[in-house]
């Protein structure tokens, strides 16, 4: 089994992310973590069906309505509404989930593994991303 730490770091060596769940509210972490991705240099696209934007960046309704296939899918929802989000990855050819903590329900992580989805959880994405920009920066 590859260690989580060369998994992350395979993650964050992908161009294109999506952030399922990115709130329009900039107290909130999906939000946060659409900046920090930005920031680390990556494209990022956020899906949230009920925002026009997120972060000054348009919004999409789901994965398929974006403009080019991400690398990573970031599941920043409830565990009873990553299902679809999971199985219409998976009909993309997407490789690679990343499961905010509270998203990460056992179920939803089996489902991504039966899916053949390459899955980080347990960890999180905003905090990982603040660290890799702060060494990055000298920090």
């Amino acid at each position: 089994m590859v260690a989580l730490a060369e998994r992350i770091a395979d993650f964050f060596a992908q161009p294109v992310w999506a952030v399922v769940g990115a709130s329009r509210d900039p107290e909130k972490e999906s939000h946060q973590l659409v900046l920090t991705l930005r920031a680390l240099g990556h494209r990022v696209y956020p899906v949230n069906p009920q925002a026009p934007e997120v972060a000054g960046l348009p919004a999409y309704p789901n994965l398929s309505a974006l403009p080019e296939r991400p690398d990573v899918v970031v599941i920043a929802v409830r565990p009873e509404r990553a299902r679809p989000y999971l199985e219409e990855a998976a009909r993309l050819g997407v490789r690679r989930v990343w499961f905010q903590p509270g998203a990460d329900d056992p179920d939803v992580v089996a489902l991504a593994e039966r899916l053949g989805l390459t899955v980080v959880h347990q960890a999180c994405a905003l905090l990982t991303s603040r660290l890799r920009l702060k060494e990055r920066s000298g920090g």
